[in-house]
């Protein structure tokens, strides 16, 4: 089982419960083509300037099994994915 654990700038630590499988998609391992895709998903084609700006922070996508909707990975952010008994498993 496992958690996506973010510390927020403002020192909060939130977690959410991603299940038994998770995928990542980061910017940096998948194609262009693919990455633009999970964007348009995530904010959809027509973008103003403020959605623009929150596209611009995005470094990752990760789905879950126990999620409805990828989440999202941005820069500036800590996040960690951690088992079931709260010890670390990924630094994202």
């Amino acid at each position: 089982m496992y958690t996506l654990r973010t510390i927020e700038k403002d020192g909060r630590e939130v977690n959410i419960y991603l299940g038994t499988n998770y995928t990542l998609y980061r910017k940096e391992s998948i194609s262009k083509e693919d990455f633009d895709f999970k964007l348009n998903q995530y904010f959809g084609e027509d973008t103003n300037n403020e959605d623009l700006e929150k596209r611009d922070l995005v470094k990752a996508f990760i789905d879950a099994t126990h999620l409805p909707n990828a989440l999202t990975i941005n820069y500036g952010v800590t996040y960690y994915i951690v088992n079931d008994s709260g010890k670390t498993f990924q630094k994202l």
